[in-house]
């Protein structure tokens, strides 16, 4: 059984469409939620809405969280820098493209990852809209604009694999995808495949055995461990790890190792 997890999907924050679901929103609450199921460490986001400053200030003193800074394409260009990234306790970038509207497209996002490039800083592209029906990924939108059956959004899977060819030294984290789906989960197996910077969580990626047929496919080293706390159950993730039949190695790997390994934090 793995313990001391590090959680690469999480949250704190006011959820702007969720306030009933009594969402984590003060650092000490969020401490005694991981010390409960053995998290170890997160990296830790806002919700797009952001935090206030005295929790922000918490965060970056606390040596159990890094931070990964919710950007939009030239808004938020001007704070990747090196001195506030340190400062500020950053790790990762984490981009919305379809809650925020925009294309990964150079045009629109050139300036952002030649600022990310050189840095090689881990950049996390959210693949979901919770919606109130589920609390989790859009299903069947998702599925379909994700193929590029829906380009509705301006988001497709051709964008995905055109950052990752054009910046092969940013690792690239595609969060909340879904374990399941005819020609979605093909596109996903042609982007781990061709691509060695591409890695996926654990969130939202619930389906019998998924994680077994991962680890053949694409190896350990390319999955990550993710909640999806604080509006989801970590419960969930940690019992999808423990219980699957790979390795203690691989079950490591996924549990802490990788990220540790991605963000240089082996030796912490």
């Amino acid at each position: 059984m793995v313990t001391g997890f590090f959680d690469s999907m999480c949250t704190i924050g006011q959820h702007r469409r969720f306030s009933r679901l009594g969402e984590i929103t003060d650092v000490n609450t969020l401490i005694e939620v991981m010390d409960h199921y053995k998290i170890k460490k997160a990296l830790l986001s806002s919700y797009p809405d952001g935090w206030k400053d005295s929790t922000l200030s918490e965060i970056i003193q606390n040596d159990r969280f890094n931070i990964a800074k919710h950007v939009v394409p030239d808004k938020t260009n001007d704070e990747i820098e090196l001195d506030y990234l340190k400062s500020n306790n950053i790790k990762a970038v984490k981009l919305f493209p379809i809650l925020d509207k925009y294309v990964l497209s150079d045009w629109v996002i050139g300036n952002l990852f030649k600022k990310l490039n050189k840095i090689k800083l881990l950049t996390i592209i959210h693949l979901s809209v919770t919606q109130a029906q589920g609390f989790t990924a859009v299903g069947d939108r998702m599925v379909e604009t994700l193929s590029g059956m829906d380009n509705s959004e301006g988001f497709v899977w051709d964008r995905i694999h055109t950052l990752a060819e054009q910046y092969p030294d940013i690792p690239f984290l595609l969060a909340r995808l879904q374990g399941d789906g005819g020609g979605y989960k093909k596109m996903m197996g042609e982007l781990l495949s061709r691509h060695n910077n591409i890695y996926i969580e654990l969130s939202h990626f619930h389906c019998f055995k998924a994680i077994e047929e991962f680890v053949e496919l694409y190896g350990a080293e390319k999955l990550l461990f993710g909640t999806g706390l604080s509006i989801q159950d970590p419960g969930q993730a940690i019992a999808q790890l423990n219980y699957s039949q790979i390795s203690v190695n691989d079950k490591e790997l996924i549990g802490y190792k990788n990220l540790e390994r991605i963000l240089g934090q082996e030796d912490l």
